[in-house]
């Protein structure tokens, strides 16, 4: 059995499916957590061992802190968007 509700981005009374209506969102979180994860690794091994962009010299210690921060941050946004789609 689909479970209907009116739908709530247009003003008309169409019916439309909530799977439908969450599936795409919980989606886009995961990958946007999983993007972050792999910039925030990629980063931190190239401060760490200097492998994929030939280390801090390339890009500048403060750089690459600053993408690893900030990857952490869109991070903990989608986790935290995940949780209030469930």
């Amino acid at each position: 059995m689909l479970l209907t509700c009116k739908c709530p981005l247009t003003k008309s009374n169409k019916i439309t499916n909530i799977a439908h209506y969450y599936t795409m969102p919980k989606a886009l979180c995961i990958i946007s957590l999983i993007v972050s994860a792999l910039v925030c690794l990629l980063f931190l091994l190239d401060m760490i061992a200097g492998i994929p962009f030939g280390g801090t010299e390339a890009g500048g210690l403060l750089g690459h802190l600053g993408i690893v921060i900030g990857a952490v941050i869109i991070g903990a946004f989608s986790v935290l968007t995940f949780l209030e789609c469930r």
